[in-house]
């Protein structure tokens, strides 16, 4: 920190006696300068009446001056906060300061200087400006105020008018310049609040006195040496048995008695009595003599302490009881006269007694500086920290303990304290600090208590011996309470001691300990009472809180505020401020500033009042109050870096709370205030009305006066959470005349319905007319309504719509009724899982959120269940919606409704009435020529399923329309059942279509109404469980079973059986908990049954699955099965165990009711419910097994795949055969290949499809199923392969590795547990202990191998790595394998020694772009891949050229089977043939008479070239580069290294070698993820690129890229002139020009060029396109006319050969990889052998011509990209 100014520290009594100086103090500073400063003047905190500032000093960068008195009048907080603000200030910012203190303005105190530190922007200052002559020449010159001749100048008076400004400023001149006042608002940022001096600055406070010398005591005899701390020493016991032992300690302890009054010892012995007050005298001496501070057994640090003793610690040795009983003859007493009994023999009678023997034993502790771990608290929880209200309590509780009264008196001399022993009191000196008077009051009261007694008795002390016990005593208890015991001095103690027998010392220390302890404990109790005493004046004092105003409007108090308009402290009605903000923000928006206002807003809410703070800046657009605050909270529930502010600093739940915080006051603060403004405009409206009343009727009198006491029951409404308010007063309602006339009315309509016989209510709903004829079965019909479209939506009552409170229940609702009074004593956490079982949960919670719209105030209640479902219940009133009260009330109501058992009895009660109906139903069907409906079963929305998630706790049925199931669902038909209302009669009397719903697409009648079954509106998905019950009802309606199993079907297997195992459950138990937990009686057995009602149903589900899934997977269901019912038994007995431990509080009752045991109770059956949990999770894994992937561990993969596979390729064979048959007779009628049902199915299909001319099966069908087959085949060969090659394990130093084939693993088996830092490398590399073959294991592949190479402790013995030792042992097999004899070859066709037929390569098509296009019209390619053994593919024939459109069209056929690769390949023959007869005269290509030799087999290493432009290449998966947009081109990578493949090396052995062993001249990186590996194996390439996992074939990078033609690439340098402008000639075609986008402007005058344009520029191109001349030739003759350098670049620059390149690279050098691919064409056409001859006479194969084609591109190209090459250069 730098000085800004200092200030001198002084003391009063220093300066009145003239001493000199003082200390001076630079600002700002710290609370340790300050404390250094004071303690070299003599100030403490024990005088600080004595401090003050004496002086004052600038310095040179802050040459401001203020008077002493100023600085004097302050604060230390506030100069240091006022250094602060300075050293902060700029240079420019300084000089202003200290010119504006110079002005004076403000700079009357530090407050005005802190003040204007932070409002320097009112002030302007000219530092040039000394004089008025200076200033009027600046404001003339320079501010060109006055716009004066040049000549005038010379005879203007600039001092003059300089003078006038200074005057006009009020400014003045100072040594940093000119200053004046510029008008701007000055702020008052500190006003002397404690708050507005920032924390961080405040340093105020005075240093702890320095502690002097103890006095010394009459007793002393010697200086007292300063010991330090003893560290623990155990006593070490050599004897053998434990009676030994017991002298031996015993001995011990008498001499630690006597060494206890040596020097320093004593005090020692004292504060572990302090912390050890209750242990008995000979431990306090123990663990004294021990060193001991705070011992425990080595247990209890353990268990009570969470630490644990230090390893070779030894243990400090105390005594504990050890008692034992003994039977002994004595003599029987007599209980009367309690004298031995007399015999007949006349000597006393005796009888045999057990008598505890007292008896020692020793045992083992340990000192906490033994032991480590947790951290422990204080060892005492009575230390006293000081304050004066903690004083107040511990004096207070030291009265109370005295047997003397206590007061304070002046004592003579240096008395502190004297005990009256006659006058029963004690006198404490006045004028001690509070701790002195403790220490004092303890001492005095040691001496009552102990000696109290004559002073005559031969048993009290002398006097020496008496002070010794009062100091130890009151050293033991201020020690204990943590209090400073540094003046106490216990020199004389060995003196005392000297010459006194050891029975009189051990009397002393135990009176010590045990008056010490008696005190310790009394002090406790009492403090315990003053607390308890003080809380409950607390709670008084708050109770005497008054009661807040329920009738008032929120008020606005203004805390503070920039604005001249309001008043600091100023209380504004809500509705008028709210007002007065918005018209004071409108007037601020022109001001250059805001005008800030810190507001409070006092309300009473839900009952409770409550304020609101808040700032709002006028002049910044927020408008009135209540809109700034909406706005404000808007902004930051939605802000991002808000959001993310909270989660980095204060956390996830600091964030949810202030969201919650802010919904809060958006949802229900905001509407509440709106509210209360509503409220204020109606009372000010009739207010105005009733103090203008002259005009006023009688009638709006009594309106305006009822609006008013509206108002004010309104308030009170809203202020207790009340938000349905009552309905506002009408004018009309008060009209006298009105009302009278209203009166008669209804007199007249009873009289009229009394005469027909009707109640006013009957007559009003006839129509105000009698009935003219009974109505027959008035109960049984209603009027028609349209259907409403099932959608849930809230009723208008707390309760769900459709309930009914007045009328009387049905049989239904009585018989749920009385279900649910089963349940009235359970908890609502009960009550809410017997609701959630009937959604398919266990549990549930009860959720509310508030509301909007005509429900804001209210909240919707709902049950969260376990498993996603929620379940809205009812609505209520926000405050109360939250209490337990109205949650029970909801949940009792949702009780009735919903549980299982109800829901079972509703579905039986409603299916007769259903049935019963369907007659009716289809009659109205057939008389309207609708299909009939047959009805299936009444079902119940659980919710379970999320697309049905709307209609949760809905009925609804399932009826088969035209044999297909359909589920419906209406809102009426759900209440109906519900209630048990369901009509066998139609309910409605005439027939209608439902809503939304077109007569034409009605097709079935329910109800009388026309529905659809082939529309959504009212159907429901029908989950699988629900379509089985339908499709068994279905059966069982029809009576089909047998011609269903006659019926052809497409798979025939019999249904697998399930057989199911029960275990036993325990009814004794379930018994005992239904008794003391229901009033209920047991119904035996119930337990068992619900048990197999689980286990039943689970099995239901095992069936199912079974029906799905290969039968290979049977037996893992089974056993999935038979663990769920074991664990299930086990699961319920231990639940029954758990309930019956503990009984209902509704059982048992709450007197003595066991809580603790209670919670232990509920703890178990917690994780017991945490238990059935994970058992309910078995019921998933019997759904999905055989429902996901092969795995490569399943021993039968192989075998699973091959049977998946066949089953494809049937299935492609069947979809070409339908797809034949379908065009060969356009219709499916009659398929062979497929099922009528099958056939009905794809006509749907068809019939819906988008496509012009729909298929049965469609191409990408056909092409999807193909590229699954093809997966499954390289899979298949993979898997087959690896088994093939095999691994083989090792031995290492401590163990062996297996490579386990049979689990698929590799096995790591240790010879000893291995160290942690082994552990975690086997964790780090992918291995897993498996504690069931007690091996580290993972998965056996070559990733496991590689893994293997990384840990060094388990490497080979052989001195191999493991990768080395697997690629060693392969090579060793294939050699056995090639020496092996050669199988004789006669064998026969069919035998099993027979040679395998050579399968055909699996094929497949793909259409890609032709690289070497010309013309649109050969712009891509169908290009045929075969399939290899390593899972790759590699590039086949070409089939076809041409457009896009056309190879896309072919590639379907191929696929779908309509053309085979002959039939494409004599396509492109018909079209070359017609080509080349429109073109005649072209030679065919000649024949080469010999062939050449196959080259050797070799590998080449590509690398990414360096530079910033690869940087998102490098290093990146190939999936990565994909999803990226990149792709892996020849032209970004350098060849590292070329070599021969040797015969059986494999790309994963080229991979280890590159990173573990490098060849000598292999310069490049280790081979890692973006490098290329290219093949060269029988004259074929592939490219293969390194991936994250193993390789990735890459075919792109062999393909020559293509560059995109530009015709500002390819300029000749020439231009062209027309009567249009100017042109640059390119060399591109006119064609070439059309693709890239550029059209026909206009042509040149002589006809030569075309001029195109794309819009932004034009080139021109030769009208008829000459021989193409080198495009760099142009600029070489330029060149060559002014530097001859260049000549022969083109024509003479020799090519390099692929031997020289490939030399250079395995020199390290970086070659080309486009100069590479240039060299093996140019020497693969060196050594081609042309011969002259004749034209041939047959046309050359579509091979010979692509090639020729390709050869002569890729020659045009060579040259091309050279002459770019030479470009760039």
């Amino acid at each position: 920190m730098s000085e800004t100014f200092s200030v001198l520290i002084d003391s009063h009594s220093r300066f009145e006696t003239g001493q000199p100086g003082g200390e001076w103090l630079s600002m700002p500073t710290t609370t340790e300068q300050l404390h250094a400063a004071m303690k070299s003047v003599g100030i403490s905190a024990e005088n600080p009446q004595e401090f003050f500032i004496n002086g004052f000093s600038n310095t040179e960068q802050y040459p401001f001056d203020v008077p002493l008195s100023v600085v004097q009048d302050s604060t230390i907080d506030e100069l240091n906060y006022l250094g602060k603000l300075l050293e902060m200030q700029s240079d420019d910012d300084r000089d202003k300061f200290t010119a504006a203190v110079t002005l004076g303005e403000h700079a009357g105190s530090v407050k005005d200087l802190i003040n204007l530190a932070q409002n320097l922007d009112c002030y302007w200052i000219y530092p040039t400006v000394r004089s008025e002559a200076d200033y009027g020449y600046y404001l003339i010159d320079e501010l060109d105020e006055l716009e004066l001749p040049e000549e005038a100048k010379k005879y203007f008076k600039y001092e003059e008018y300089g003078r006038d400004a200074v005057q006009k400023d009020k400014g003045q001149f100072t040594d940093q310049g000119y200053i004046y006042n510029n008008g701007n608002t000055f702020s008052q940022w500190y006003k002397e609040r404690d708050n507005d001096i920032p924390k961080e600055y405040k340093v105020m406070s005075f240093p702890e006195p320095e502690r002097p010398a103890p006095e010394k005591s009459d007793f002393e005899a010697a200086a007292e040496p300063v010991f330090e701390p003893r560290p623990v020493a155990p006593i070490i016991l050599t004897s053998k048995n434990s009676t030994d032992k017991m002298k031996e300690i015993t001995d011990r302890l008498e001499h630690g008695i006597m060494g206890v009054f040596e020097n320093g010892r004593y005090t020692d012995y004292l504060q572990t009595l302090s912390k050890f007050h209750n242990y008995s005298f000979n431990n306090t001496v123990l663990i004294a003599m021990q060193g001991g501070t705070f011992v425990k057994g080595y247990q209890q640090w353990k268990k009570e302490f969470d630490r644990h003793v230090k390893p070779d610690e030894k243990s400090i040795k105390i005594l504990a009881p050890s008692p034992y009983i003994v039977k002994r003859e004595v003599e029987k007493i007599d209980p009367q006269t309690q004298k031995p009994i007399i015999g007949k023999d006349g000597k006393p009678v005796t009888e045999t007694k057990e008598i505890q023997i007292p008896a020692f034993k020793i045992v083992s502790v340990f000192d906490v500086s033994q032991t480590e771990g947790k951290e422990i608290p204080g060892i005492t929880d009575n230390e006293l920290t000081g304050d004066v209200e903690q004083y107040r309590d511990f004096f207070t509780a030291l009265e109370r303990t005295s047997p003397f009264a206590m007061g304070f008196e002046a004592l003579e001399g240096t008395v502190k304290g004297r005990c009256f022993y006659d006058g029963q009191r004690i006198a404490i000196n006045e004028g001690m600090s509070e701790l002195q008077n403790i220490k004092t009051a303890i001492h005095e009261i040691a001496h009552a208590t102990l000696h109290n007694i004559d002073r005559d008795a031969p048993e009290r002390p002398d006097r020496s011996t008496r002070e010794v016990q009062a100091e130890s005593i009151a050293y033991t208890v201020c020690q204990h309470y943590g209090l400073d015991t540094s003046d106490y001095s216990f020199n004389y103690i060995a003196t005392w001691s000297s010459g006194r027998e050891l029975a009189e010392l051990k009397k002393s220390l135990a009176t010590i300990r045990s008056t010490a302890a008696e005190l310790i404990n009394t002090i406790d109790g009492h403090l315990a009472e003053i607390r308890k005493e003080r809380e409950a004046e607390k709670a008084q004092e708050a109770e005497k809180e008054p009661t807040p105003d329920l009738a008032a409007e929120p008020t606005v108090t203004i805390l503070w505020s920039e604005s001249n308009q309001l008043r600091e402290g100023e209380t504004i009605p809500l509705s008028r401020a709210d007002t007065l903000f918005a018209v004071l923000d409108e007037a601020s928006l022109d001001t250059p500033r805001y005008f800030k206002t810190r507001f409070q807003i006092d309300y009473v809410m839900n009952g409770k009042p409550d304020h609101y703070e808040g700032q709002q800046d006028f002049g910044d657009g927020d408008g009135s109050l209540m809109e700034h605050i909406e706005q404000h909270h808007t902004y930051y529930l939605n802000d991002k870096e808000w959001e993310n502010y909270l989660l980095q600093h204060e956390g996830k739940e600091a964030l949810e709370a202030d969201k919650e915080q802010r919904a809060m006051l958006l949802n229900e603060f905001i509407p509440y205030l709106k509210l209360h403004c509503s409220l204020s405009e109606m009372e000010r409206i009739a207010g105005g009305a009733l103090l203008a009343g002259e005009s006023l009727t009688p009638t709006e009198t009594a309106y305006h006066t009822a609006m008013q006491a509206y108002v004010t029951e309104c308030r009170g409404l809203i202020n207790q959470g009340e938000y349905h308010l009552p309905p506002v007063p009408q004018l009309k309602d008060f009209d006298v005349e009105l009302a009278a006339y209203k009166e008669h009315v209804k007199a007249e309509i009873a009289q009229e319905a009394a005469d027909a016989g009707m109640t006013v209510e009957e007559y009003a709903a006839n129509g105000y007319e009698p009935y003219t004829a009974p109505e027959p079965e008035a109960a049984q019909t209603a009027e028609p309504q349209e259907p409403e479209n099932p959608v849930s939506e809230k009723a208008d009552t707390p309760e769900q719509a459709g309930q009914t409170t007045d009328k009387p229940l049905t049989d239904l609702q009585k018989k749920a009724v009385e279900i649910a009074k089963q349940y009235e004593a359970l908890p609502l956490r009960e009550k809410i899982g017997i609701v959630a079982q009937a959604f398919g949960g266990t549990e549930g919670k009860i959720e509310t959120s508030p509301c909007t719209g005509k429900w804001r105030g209210t909240s919707d209640i709902s049950i969260k269940f376990d498993n996603g479902a929620s379940l809205f219940i009812g609505n209520h009133r926000t405050p109360q919606a939250k209490t337990e009260k109205v949650q029970t009330e909801y949940v009792n109501a949702a009780l009735v409704r919903y549980n299982p058992e109800i829901i079972a009895a509703t579905k039986e009660a409603a299916i007769a009435a259903l049935r019963a109906r369907e007659t009716k139903d289809n009659e109205l069907a057939a008389q309207k020529g609708l299909k009939p409906y047959t009805l299936l079963n009444v079902e119940f929305n659980d919710g379970t399923d999320e697309k049905s998630g709307g209609h949760i706790g809905w009925y609804y049925v399932t009826l088969a329309v035209d044999g297909k199931i359909h589920a419906h669902i209406e809102t009426g038909l759900n209440y109906d059942i519900l209630d048990g209302k369901v009509s066998e009669n139609p309910t409605r009397e005439n027939y209608f279509t439902a809503g939304t719903l077109k007569e034409t697409d009605v097709d079935y009648v329910f109800n009388n109404v026309g529905f659809s079954s082939t529309s959504d509106l009212y159907s429901l998905p029908i989950s699988e469980e629900v379509r089985e019950r339908a499709e068994k009802t279905l059966a069982e309606r029809n009576g089909a079973q047998t011609e269903k199993a006659a019926a052809p079907q497409s798979h025939t297997a019999e249904q697998p059986e399930t057989s199911v195992t029960y275990y036993p459950i325990n009814e004794a138990a379930a018994r005992h908990a239904n008794t003391v937990n229901s009033f209920y009686d047991y119904k035996p057995g119930s337990a068992t049954a619900e048990y197999r009602h689980y286990v039943d149903e689970a099995a239901e589900i095992a069936a199912r699955q079974k029906k799905r899934v290969d039968p290979s997977f049977h037996e893992k269901i089974d056993g999935l099965l038979d663990a769920y019912a074991r664990k299930l038994a086990a699961n319920m007995n231990k639940g029954y165990e758990i309930a019956g431990r503990v009984p209902s509080i509704l059982i048992a009752g709450g007197s003595n009711f066991p809580v603790g045991k209670k919670e232990k109770q509920n703890a178990a059956a917690d994780k017991n419910m945490e238990e059935y949990r994970e058992i309910q999770g078995l019921l998933d894994k019997i759904r999905s097994t055989g429902m996901g992937g092969i795995s490569a561990d399943d021993p039968n993969a192989v075998s699973k795949l091959e049977s998946k596979l066949a089953k494809l390729e049937a299935l492609q064979e069947t979809m070409k055969a339908v797809n034949a048959y379908y065009r060969k007779n356009k219709t499916l009628d009659g398929c062979p290949h497929l099922s009528p049902e099958q056939i009905e199915k794809l006509k749907a299909s068809m019939s819906g499809s988008y496509r012009a001319n729909p298929k049965p099966f469609e191409s990408y069908q056909l092409s999807n199923n193909n590229a699954e087959i093809r997966r499954l085949k390289n899979r298949i060969t993979a898997l087959t392969r690896r088994k093939e090659l095999g691994y083989v394990g090792w031995e290492f130093d401590g163990g062996r590795v297996e490579a386990n084939t049979a689990d698929n693993r590799l096995q790591i088996f240790f010879d000893e547990k291995p160290d942690k830092e082994i552990r975690e490398e086997l964790k780090g590399n992918g291995f897993r202990y498996a504690p069931s073959t007690e091996a580290w294991q993972r998965q056996l592949n070559d990733n496991a191998i590689y893994a293997a190479d990384c840990i060094k402790c388990i490497q080979p013995l052989t001195g191999e790595r493991p990768t080395e030792l697997q690629k060693r042992a392969r090579q060793e097999a294939a050699a056995e394998k090639a020496a092996a004899p050669e199988q004789p070859q006669d064998t026969e066709p069919g035998t099993a020694d027979a040679p395998e037929k050579p399968t055909t390569p699996e094929t497949f098509y793909k259409v890609r772009q032709n690289p070497y296009s010309d013309s649109p019209e050969n712009s891509y390619l169908l290009q045929e891949y075969v399939a290899q053994d390593n899972g790759m593919a590699k590039l086949g024939d070409i089939l076809y050229t041409g457009t896009p459109e056309k190879c896309r069209e072919l590639l379907g056929k191929l696929e779908t089977g309509e053309l085979t690769q002959g039939d494409v390949k004599d396509l492109y023959a018909k079209a070359q043939e017609a080509q080349t007869a429109a073109e005649p005269g072209q030679d065919a290509p000649e024949q080469t008479a010999d062939k050449k030799e196959p080259d050797k087999d070799t590998f080449s290493i590509y690398q990414l070239k360096d530079g910033d432009g690869m940087r998102d290449y490098h290093f990146e998966p190939y999936d990565r580069l994909q999803a990226a947009g990149l792709s892996v081109e020849a032209a970004n990578y350098n060849l590292i290294y070329a070599a021969e493949l040797t015969p059986g090396t494999s790309l994963e052995d080229i991979y280890t070698r590159f990173n573990i062993d490098h060849p000598k001249d292999f310069k490049g990186h280790s081979l890692s993820v973006s490098d290329i590996v290219v093949l060269h194996q029988n004259g074929e390439d592939t490219a293969h690129y390194v991936d994250s996992f193993g390789y990735k074939e890459v075919p792109e990078f062999l393909q020559e890229q293509t560059p995109q033609l530009t015709p500002d690439t390819r300029m000749t340098g020439e231009q062209i002139r027309t009567p249009r402008g100017s042109f640059s000639v390119t060399d591109m075609t006119a064609e070439q020009m059309r693709e890239a986008g550029y059209g026909l402007h206009h042509t040149s005058e002589d006809g030569k060029y075309l001029i195109m344009g794309n819009g932004t520029q034009a080139f021109a191109v030769a009208a008829e396109q000459p021989e193409k001349a080198n495009p760099l030739k142009h600029v070489e003759d330029t060149i060559e006319q002014n530097d001859n350098s260049f000549d022969g670049i083109i024509n003479n620059t020799p090519t390099p050969t692929a031997d020289e390149l490939e030399a250079k690279a395995r020199n390290g050098e970086q070659i080309s990889l486009a100069e590479y691919a240039a060299a093996l064409k140019a020497d693969k056409e060196q050594g081609k052998e042309k011969k002259p001859g004749k034209k041939a006479e047959k046309k050359p194969s579509i091979r010979a011509q692509l090639r020729a084609d390709k050869e002569r591109a890729a020659q045009k190209k060579q040259a091309r990209s050279k002459s770019q090459d030479l470009e760039r250069s």
